[in-house]
């Protein structure tokens, strides 16, 4: 069955959205005899997403604020010659989660900006290297097996865990 979003015009003027499928009725000899359509109002499945996503984006721009001060003052202390070793280790810490936390928020600002269709999939895998890296890091950490399976240019994920 296949699926396609499409747009309605009102009376009003106002457009609808409308999720559309739809399936071939067949006989014993496999021709068609009807085909039934089916018709789905999505308006409030639209405004609950576009409420997500300018949560998304506001949220990440609240947090881009407080990330980049940890980020330089961290790199301002890293800088000191006098830090002691436990000093340094920690503010070391600080500096690469700061800045690790600030590509996820980075991550979550650009997925609230894709909206069209077959962008998302590029944007993943440009990031391909660091999700491989953290499923390895799951892995040593864990013990456990971790099955990794991506489509072309990381459309899609499957990764499933097994002790």
């Amino acid at each position: 069955m296949r699926r396609r979003e499409l747009w309605r015009a009102l009376d009003d003027g106002t457009r609808q959205p409308l999720l559309v499928s739809a399936r071939p009725v067949t006989d014993d000899a496999g021709a068609v005899i009807e085909v039934v359509h089916s018709f789905r109002d999505i308006t409030s499945l639209r405004a609950a997403d576009e409420a997500k996503t300018m949560f998304l984006a506001t949220a990440s721009h609240e947090l881009k604020t407080p990330l980049a001060v940890m980020i330089g003052f961290s790199e301002l202390m890293l800088s000191e010659d006098d830090l002691s070793e436990d000093v340094k280790a920690a503010m070391t810490a600080i500096h690469t989660r700061s800045l690790q936390l600030a590509e996820i928020v980075n991550r979550l600002l650009l997925s609230s900006r894709s909206r069209r269709p077959g962008r998302a999939g590029s944007h993943l895998a440009r990031h391909r290297p660091l999700l491989i890296e953290r499923i390895e890091s799951f892995r040593t950490a864990t013990g456990r097996v971790v099955d990794f399976e991506s489509g072309a240019c990381l459309r899609y994920l499957s990764i499933a865990t097994r002790s």
